[in-house]
């Protein structure tokens, strides 16, 4: 299990059911699971698992994505 801490870039909103997240280092994951909480934060970090999973702070959940680029 590849587990990498990436910042998001810009600000977000937490999960909405079909977000998108931009990094830093220009890859990109869409969530394709749905689960909807909302938590604004600026540039945080988040932990990826396999590159399939999301996590984001104080959001004690991990959320499948797909990574688009």
């Amino acid at each position: 299990m590849a587990v990498v801490v990436k910042q998001v870039e810009g600000s977000s909103n937490g999960f909405g059911g079909d977000s998108v997240f931009v990094m830093t280092d220009g890859s990109i994951y869409r969530q394709c699971e749905y689960f909807y909480h909302y938590r604004y934060q600026y540039r945080p970090k988040a932990t990826l698992i396999d590159e399939r999973q999301i996590v984001l702070p104080g959001i004690d959940r991990a959320v499948r994505v797909n990574r688009l680029r």
